[in-house]
């Protein structure tokens, strides 16, 4: 086939993805990493901190994954590194934030380079500036967390968007992510042959789709295929394949467990549409046939015309069938053939008729 049977990212790029990309991560970090320091500054409780630190992170990491779609970054190391760079800039913001809460909103505050930065965390960190349990975090502890939650910053700006590079389809036909997606679900595969159905799958052999079933109402295992797709579904679709089984425990309870088969598979398009119609089919109602109305009993025919009808059966009084006709009354203009050559001129100029006397 011409195409790959598992996606993989083409590592293309827009026009303008590389400005924007490094353009919303550094708007992105920085509104965000400003967020987290004032927040970090005037949290009472100073151990709630590591939590808003992961909620900052993951914000910071959601919105590269939207500034990604946006440049249609296809290429994962250069969204990481706009994650990276993203990471960074909250890093930065962060701290030029809550040294402005520390001081009380002073606008110097907020003229610091990263040289000044440096040098002002390292006095910082020699007493501390808070405490847990009424124990001072300060030295070389203090440092250590410092860099910990930087490094989950960027950490998490650079890897999820590049998770979502790899992951998420993107159509070249109509120049859109797939993102939209459409779910059926259809027989269970017996887990004995769950791995030669894959294997075949990635080989470019489609024809164990074709034999997959519609799932019963109610089935606790199944197959759940999903399909994605851009704004425009063209020649190729993306499918998901995960296995559910549902097992009773012995206390009763039902745990359900999935089992990835394929992620992100290139199909044609018309072998998805034939796995549709199947299910569409099968959901279809049955018709039932109506039975008849039942008919009135007939009166007994009478002698005469019990005598009429054998009468008009007996071969004695079938119609005789009509004389042929002969040649001349089946055909009036008919002539006879002659040796005439077709080719003769006729009076009138017309082929195949007699020339005048």
């Amino acid at each position: 086939m011409e195409h790959p049977l598992v996606y993989q990212p083409s590592g293309r790029l827009a026009p303008l993805t590389v400005p924007q990309l490094l353009g919303g991560g550094l708007v992105a970090g920085v509104l965000v990493g400003a967020a987290y320091g004032v927040a970090a500054c005037l949290n009472p409780l100073k151990m709630a901190n590591p939590l808003i630190l992961i909620a900052a992170g993951l914000v910071l990491a959601t919105v590269m994954r939207a500034v990604v779609r946006w440049a249609k970054c296809r290429n994962p190391w250069l969204a990481a590194g706009g994650g990276a760079v993203a990471g960074a800039a909250a890093v930065y913001a962060s701290w030029v934030a809550w040294i402005f809460a520390l001081a009380g909103g002073s606008a110097e505050s907020l003229f610091f380079g990263p040289g000044q930065l440096r040098v002002l965390a390292g006095l910082l960190a020699v007493d501390g500036v808070w405490s847990v349990l009424g124990m001072s975090v300060n030295g070389t502890a203090l440092r250590a967390l410092w860099t910990g939650e930087g490094m989950l910053l960027v950490a998490l700006a650079a890897v999820w968007p590049a998770l979502m590079v790899l992951r998420t389809p993107y159509s070249e036909d109509d120049g859109s992510w797939a993102v939209q997606h459409e779910t059926m679900k259809f027989s269970e595969i017996k887990p004995g042959r769950r791995e030669a159905f894959t294997g075949a799958l990635r080989r470019g052999s489609f024809g164990g789709l074709a034999q997959l079933k519609p799932a019963p109402d109610g089935a606790a295992c199944f197959t759940a295929c999903t399909r994605r797709f851009g704004k425009d579904s063209g020649p190729l679709v993306f499918l998901t394949l995960v296995s559910v089984d549902t097992k009773a425990q012995p206390s009763g309870k039902l745990v359900m467990t999935s089992t990835q088969l394929t992620r992100n598979l290139a199909v044609e398009t018309a072998v998805w549409t034939k796995m549709r119609d199947q299910v569409a089919q099968a959901a279809a109602p049955t018709r039932t046939p109506v039975a008849a109305p039942p008919t009135a009993p007939q009166p007994a025919p009478s002698s005469a015309s019990q005598s009429a009808s054998q009468t008009a059966a007996s071969p004695a009084f079938k119609a005789a069938p009509a004389p042929a006709p002969d040649a001349a009354s089946a055909a009036p203009n008919f002539l006879p053939p002659t040796d005439l050559d077709d080719r003769t001129a006729s009076p009138n100029g017309l082929p195949g008729m007699p020339p005048a006397a």
